[in-house]
């Protein structure tokens, strides 16, 4: 066992807990609820553990399943609670993911399913992500909490339960519930007993089971580095490795983040670029995926990079652009908007060369 410095552990989190009482819980780093790249673009901060809490998803693409097995792969302790981090441990339990709380354990036995029963309409950061509708999974378990104090049986619970779940989330709230046909069906006495209950004693399950996460790695030591999936999904595929180039990106050195499809977009729109790179990376690209699949081992002219193939051949022949957008080892300057600003890869591939492999891979039938 090994304890985790605080400041090496990143946070996602939104609606579940307002930041002010997370922070008194556990003091560290704290990003918004997690988009789709966000942790890719993390994994470079050398961060040793990840709390995955709130997460958007329908109208943006949410955090991805894939990501989270990379963090795991290489050594980070992810754990998710709560929210969207709940529903992904229970999707990756078996391949190191950690689950925490009440809802996760929902997920995991199957009592609860899909994304309705976290969803929530709530404000954006400058509202402090404000919650302006109730999660179906705390109307869930405080009707249960109910039942228990004898203020419904059973079968009224359930009742109620499913007529919650019919309703569009943004809908969800205790005064709907109340106003709902099924109980206006009910004695006055047991509305106004249970309107009393629900005003008082209803449970912030999100909240309880966020909070708990927070106050378990603020005080507890935490396990060795989760040991490699059961059945991983090779990082060399290439479709992980487009995705992951294009998601995880470049930072400027005022810390400016330039993403890598944002990258691709500019140099696409160079057309004697990309006419010069399309020959000398589509055939290391294609002898590389060749090696991989025949589980050849390319040694190290093939395997660098592009500076072989395009040091040399590609760029001692073309003057210096006049904007410089990014300076490796391996690969020369690109001409990107945003003036002579030196970038450095926010991605972890073994090369930096593999990022313009992938682009190779995702140029298609592009201009040149």
């Amino acid at each position: 066992m090994h304890s985790t410095n605080p400041q090496h552990i990143a946070v996602f989190l939104g609606p579940s807990l307002p930041r002010q009482q997370a922070s008194a819980l556990l003091a560290t780093q704290y990003y918004p609820p997690a988009r789709r790249g966000d942790v890719y673009r993390l994994l470079p901060a050398g961060v040793t553990t990840i709390i995955l809490i709130d997460g958007v998803f329908h109208s943006t693409p949410s955090v991805w399943q894939r990501e989270l097995l990379a963090a795991v792969e290489e050594g980070v302790q992810v754990l998710g609670a709560s929210s969207l981090g709940a529903l992904r441990a229970a999707e990756l339990a078996r391949y190191g993911m950690t689950g925490f709380g009440t809802i996760y354990a929902w997920y995991r036995d199957g009592v609860i399913h899909g994304d309705d029963e976290i969803a929530l309409r709530h404000g954006d950061a400058d509202a402090h992500y404000y919650a302006m509708s109730e999660p179906l999974v705390n109307i869930r378990f405080t009707l249960q909490q109910a039942v228990h104090d004898g203020v419904l049986t059973v079968e009224q619970a359930a009742v109620l339960i499913t007529y919650a779940k019919q309703c569009y989330y943004p809908e969800h709230s205790y005064a709907q519930l109340l106003r709902s046909p099924v109980v206006q069906e009910w004695s006055q006495p047991l509305v106004s007993h249970l309107a009393q209950y629900l005003s008082t004693q209803a449970v912030n399950l999100k909240a309880r089971d966020t909070a708990g996460v927070l106050r378990h790695c603020a005080t507890q030591p935490m396990p060795p580095p989760a040991s490699r999936p059961a059945a991983p999904v090779q990082e060399a595929d290439r479709r992980w490795r487009v995705a992951r180039s294009l998601m995880a990106g470049f930072a400027r050195a005022g810390g400016e983040e330039v993403r890598g499809q944002a990258v691709l977009q500019h140099a696409m729109q160079d057309v004697a670029l990309v006419a010069a790179l399309r020959r000398p990376l589509g055939t290391q690209a294609f002898v590389l995926e060749w090696a991989r699949q025949h589980q050849v081992t390319c040694l190290s002219p093939l395997a660098g990079g592009v500076r072989g193939a395009v040091g040399r051949s590609v760029w001692a022949r073309r003057p210096r652009p006049p904007l410089v957008a990014c300076q490796w080892s391996h690969a020369k300057p690109l001409r990107i908007p945003g003036g002579r600003t030196g970038l450095s890869q926010l991605g972890d591939h073994p090369r930096p060369g593999d990022f313009w492999i992938a682009l190779a891979l995702s140029w298609g039938s592009g201009p040149g």
